[in-house]
């Protein structure tokens, strides 16, 4: 009984040290998700909309540093970890689309296939 209960006092700060390593991580992707929440909204004018997308694109850059910096996930086999890097372009969208010289809602609607043409092709309806 000893035993085990001296094993779950290592496991649990091992468990909690794992969450703490993806922090930033987590951190880009709720902002990618803000931001992209923001440029979908329909509720929103152009002007408020541009200036709600500047903010959140420097904030985009700067987590991005955070997240390319962060040496605690340096080797690990987390799913969100091995997935971010494995589509580098997306979860990086902010420094992509300055290297593809878009602006990042563009760069993110082109990474899904999405075009002004297909866009104004597209139907309105139920499926």
């Amino acid at each position: 009984m000893h035993k085990v209960f001296v094993l779950i006092l290592f496991l649990i700060p091992a468990a909690w040290s794992q969450a703490d390593d993806l922090r930033s991580l987590e951190n880009l992707e709720r902002e990618r998700a803000r931001l992209i929440q923001t440029a979908l909204d329909p509720h929103l004018d152009n002007v408020k909309r541009q200036q709600r997308l500047q903010h959140q694109a420097r904030t985009m850059v700067d987590l991005e540093r955070m997240v390319l910096r962060d040496d605690r996930l340096i080797g690990v086999k987390d799913p969100m970890v091995v997935r971010a890097f494995k589509h580098y372009d997306l979860t990086f969208m902010s420094h992509a689309a300055v290297e593809a010289r878009l602006n990042i809602v563009d760069f993110w609607l082109q990474a899904q296939g999405l075009t002004t043409e297909r866009v104004r092709a597209a139907s309105v309806g139920f499926r």
